[in-house]
């Protein structure tokens, strides 16, 4: 068995079948045509109108047939030669070489999708003559080939990944991103109905923030997945992002812009600082039900960090920073077990809890220096200790880790106007001065404007977080 998956003598095989099938279909096609011409009298020319029209849908078949083999026999070469090279390469490069054989066989199978035309073949007529509806019926079922159509567009959405266009200037990714965007909004996209809406929310989001750029974009089988940057990325001083937690997707891409821009536009005001941030929905958080696990967290990790090293190689004197709320700092856990040093700064705001292992890794972050941690806890907010005391798996609340700074959700000291910073959560809940008032990122849609989230702007978090980003940590 090849270090590679497939079966290219097996998918010969059956290109093989269906090019013998074609050359059925191209032979029937003749003789139906040879009668819809010779055919004579009341009979003969009914008959001859309907071999006229089994015909055309014989030599539909006949071309989908043939597309079908032709598409199987170059990706059957594409995946032989592409398992060759992977096991020919030693124990060092085999990384490097299934890399590029998982390029080579994925761009052959996108290819091989797209050759092959799977149009149903329209039903045939009782009343047509027993003999040659019995055998019509029968290649009917042959010929149909159940695979499923993707346009160009939906196929190159679905291959791109976070740092799919790593090493390429961010006004270059977002023109090319903006570009697929409106494709899959034409009508003959084949889009569903809901990832529709959600691209939808996406290009009106761009509309409303004409200077946010599309970092990344792609579908996450039919979820949109993106990363919206506000600022100059390249250039910045400062790059924060914003990452978010359960029961959030690109459906939330307005109001999670919203609450990054107002950072954005609020850190801007600094005269010495230049600043960009990042609405970061770029992972599947998944709901209350996925929420104790870890396994989504792992993968969001991955793809954030795969997000922040190509960053740094575009933007390496950036300081990095990031805002993870909820089970985005579950999510940030987990990225510190790999890459320790991605973040500078990390905000983690109602955290439903770290794995073991990641508060090992942040303990271990804090003390050599490298990473800087500050963490709150609204009393309002009812959520985040059930995720702590409800989870196997990530059982760890960053406020008790040695090294994390706690800071205040609960409002501002009324002399100095000053966040109250201190260990733990303070006692004082004072929601008329910023003090948080449930779970929640942001003011929910249909709340008082005195309720405050955790990045309602003129809440106690989001005033520490801008003072410190806008002071450099």
């Amino acid at each position: 068995m090849s270090r590679l998956a497939g079966y290219p003598i097996a998918l010969q095989e059956r290109a093989i079948q269906h090019l013998g099938g074609a050359s059925l279909l191209a032979a029937m096609t003749g003789d139906l045509r040879r009668v819809a011409v010779d055919g004579d009298g009341v009979a003969l020319s009914r008959f001859g109108e309907w071999a006229t029209t089994t015909a055309l849908l014989a030599e539909e078949a006949h071309e989908r047939y043939r597309a079908a083999a032709t598409a199987l026999h170059e990706y059957a070469l594409v995946l032989e030669v592409a398992q060759r090279r992977v096991d020919a390469a030693s124990d060092e490069d085999l990384a490097a070489a299934l890399r590029w054989a998982s390029e080579e066989v994925e761009v052959a199978a996108a290819r091989a999708i797209a050759a092959i035309d799977t149009a149903p073949t329209p039903a045939l007529d009782d009343d047509r003559p027993g003999s040659a509806l019995g055998l019509l019926g029968l290649l009917g079922h042959v010929v149909a080939i159940r695979a499923r159509v993707e346009s160009p567009a939906l196929a190159a959405a679905r291959r791109l990944r976070a740092d799919s266009l790593d090493g390429r200037p961010y006004d270059v990714r977002h023109a090319h991103h903006n570009d697929l965007l409106n494709r899959l909004l034409l009508a003959d996209s084949g889009i569903g109905a809901t990832t529709r809406t959600r691209l939808n929310v996406i290009a009106e989001t761009l509309r409303q923030h004409p200077d946010a750029r599309l970092v990344t974009f792609w579908l996450d089988g039919d979820e949109p997945r993106v990363a919206l940057a506000f600022g100059d990325l390249e250039q910045a001083d400062s790059v924060t992002y914003v990452v978010h937690g359960i029961s959030t997707d690109t459906a939330q891409t307005a109001s999670l812009g919203r609450t990054v821009h107002d950072l954005y536009a609020d850190a801007a005001r600094h005269p010495d600082r230049h600043e960009a941030f990042i609405a970061w929905l770029n992972y599947d958080s998944g709901d209350i039900w996925s929420e104790p696990g870890i396994e989504l967290a792992d993968r969001g990790a991955a793809t954030l960090v795969a997000d922040v090293e190509a960053l740094r190689r575009r933007n390496p004197d950036a300081v990095v920073n990031g805002i993870f709320h909820s089970y985005g700092s579950t999510t940030f856990g987990q990225s510190v077990i790999a890459a320790p040093t991605a973040f500078d700064n990390a905000y983690l705001l109602g955290s439903p809890g770290l794995s073991r292992a990641a508060a090992r890794a942040l303990e271990a972050a804090i003390a050599d220096g490298g990473l800087a941690v500050h963490a709150t806890q609204a009393q309002e907010d009812r959520v985040a200790p059930i995720g702590v005391a409800t989870s196997w798996e990530h059982p760890e609340p960053p406020l008790r880790i040695e090294g994390v700074s706690a800071f205040s959700a609960e409002g501002f000291d009324a002399q100095t106007h000053r966040v109250v910073v201190g260990r733990g959560i303070a006692q004082v809940y004072d929601p008329g001065t910023g003090g948080v008032d449930g779970h929640d990122l942001d003011r929910p849609d249909g709340a008082d404007d005195d309720f405050y989230g955790y990045l309602t702007r003129e809440s106690a978090p989001y005033a520490y977080i801008r003072t410190r980003l806008t002071e450099g940590g």
